[in-house]
């Protein structure tokens, strides 16, 4: 046999022999990382998010996932992957305002239509170039973002009125805090679980700045004999799943885009799973014997609006201008984004659901 005939066969024959291994060497294999354990909606969702990608690229893509902080915890999720501690993760901006300030737009008094502000925010992402360039500068490319249902009060007492709250020591962070400040209260910085204990201990008065459903999943419906809508605060933060930029643009154009596609059907699965969620806390709350659900009236919800609201949102924007930043374009788009999807939202907040429940029995 020719010399060159016989090249030619043996070098068929390696391609035989090694294109499973070829194969094997473009699958993706990326790092997800989140503090927040994955019986919270958001990693609920995170988890569809990537099973779908999965899915949809024939297994091309996979992911190990690292939840409940066994990688990185909540202050270190977004510089974590700025530095490329993981390829791809979800955290709170609000743990890192000092990194990504424009972001903790999402201000008390704004909406109570968690599916609102979550179109709202995704749309402001792509329309507002300061925005996307605090997070693209640090080396993060926004995948999608979520926000945490309405805030709620917990406390040992009745709190109605903003009389009801004068001198009261509530754990409560963020526009919260402030709100509540603003009203009379005293806000006491506390880590979740911590506060959770301190209120059990009677260390504190009350506990506010956690969404409805997450309140009920800790527990604060057993550790308070009170709980309502805290004046309807409202949606005041979000949690936002991205990528280490550098690996976002090493990506096949092809996953790019199923990515895309995947994260574009998110806000619907985010208010499915987060309606479910809801659901089964109010449930929860209506078997809750011990608990009595006390609201302030929507003319008192006003009071506390007009009394804390413009505060909240003058001093989010000093706190921009000093950082060299002009939010209120960030703040009027955003707001005027939430007024657009508010008419055609699915959401009902939670203890409006609880009422209408209640009234049902």
């Amino acid at each position: 046999m020719p010399q060159g005939l016989r090249h030619m066969i043996f070098a068929w024959l390696t391609c035989i022999t090694f294109s499973h291994p070829v194969l094997a060497q473009d699958t993706i294999n990326l790092t997800y990382a989140t503090y927040l354990p994955q019986s919270f909606t958001f990693v609920q969702v995170d988890d569809w998010f990537m099973n779908q990608v999965t899915e949809r690229t024939d297994g091309r893509v996979q992911f190990t996932k690292y939840y409940g902080a066994s990688l990185l915890k909540a202050l270190d999720v977004f510089p974590g992957l700025s530095q490329g501690a993981a390829d791809l993760g979800t955290g709170a901006p609000g743990y890192n305002v000092d990194m990504l300030p424009l972001s903790s737009v999402i201000q008390p008094y704004i909406t109570e239509q968690v599916d609102a502000a979550v179109q709202a925010f995704i749309d402001l992402y792509d329309a507002n170039d300061a925005l996307k360039n605090e997070w693209e500068s640090r080396n993060l490319r926004l995948v999608y973002a979520l926000a945490a249902v309405e805030n709620t009060l917990w406390s040992d007492v009745p709190v109605t009125t903003d009389e009801d709250l004068q001198g009261m020591r509530i754990r409560a962070t963020l526009g919260i805090a402030q709100s509540l400040d603003s009203l009379g209260a005293t806000p006491v910085a506390l880590g979740m679980q911590d506060g959770v204990e301190a209120l059990k201990r009677g260390a504190i008065d009350g506990f506010a700045s956690l969404p409805f459903d997450l309140a009920v999943q800790v527990g604060l419906h057993e550790a308070a004999s009170h709980g309502n809508d805290a004046g309807r605060m409202g949606v005041y933060g979000i949690v936002a799943l991205a990528f280490h930029k550098p690996m976002w643009d090493s990506l096949p154009p092809e996953v790019q885009q199923v990515m895309e596609a995947v994260a574009a059907e998110v806000p619907a699965k985010f208010l499915e799973l987060t309606n479910e969620a809801v659901s089964e806390a109010v449930d929860t709350l209506l078997a809750t014997e011990s608990l009595s659900v006390a609201r302030p009236t929507e003319a008192e919800n006003q009071r506390w609006k007009e009394a804390s609201a413009q505060q909240v949102w003058d001093q989010w924007l000093a706190d921009m201008q000093e950082r060299e930043l002009d939010g209120r374009p960030v703040l009027e788009q955003f707001i005027e984004l939430v007024r657009q999807y508010e008419p055609d939202s699915g959401y009902t907040p939670g203890f409006d659901l609880y009422e209408q429940r209640k009234a049902g029995d």
